[in-house]
């Protein structure tokens, strides 16, 4: 799923565009979302359950390890220094699937509860 990254000031200006109907839909939604984050031992359980599944395969990880050794000592090549750049973007994505896989958790269990 894209992801688009808003700064606070920039929702904020959307949302002052918004009539005021549609600005109580939003604060609405947001509010409903907001119930439904899994907080302490309940977001700790969801992540301890989910976290192997968004891991790097190992042999991947020891190749991370190597270029980010190799860069602190400044001698990366330009396609190592390209590898690690795709390596870390993977490392990223993977932690915001694995947050939003936390979220829909506690999504599912509110649903399924209430």
């Amino acid at each position: 799923m894209p992801r688009v990254e808003l700064t606070f000031e920039q929702i904020s200006k959307a949302a002052s565009g918004l009539s005021a109907e549609d600005r109580e839909r939003l604060r609405s939604i947001l509010i409903a979302e907001s119930e439904c984050i899994p907080k302490g031992d309940r977001a700790r359980q969801a992540f301890d359950e989910l976290r192997d599944s968004f891991r790097m395969e190992p042999k991947r990880e020891r190749r991370m390890s190597h270029l980010l050794r190799k860069s602190g000592e400044k001698k990366l090549t330009l396609s190592e220094r390209r590898e690690l750049d795709d390596i870390l973007d993977d490392v990223n994505n993977r932690m915001f699937d694995l947050a939003d896989a936390v979220f829909q958790s506690g999504v599912r269990r509110n649903r399924n509860t209430g």
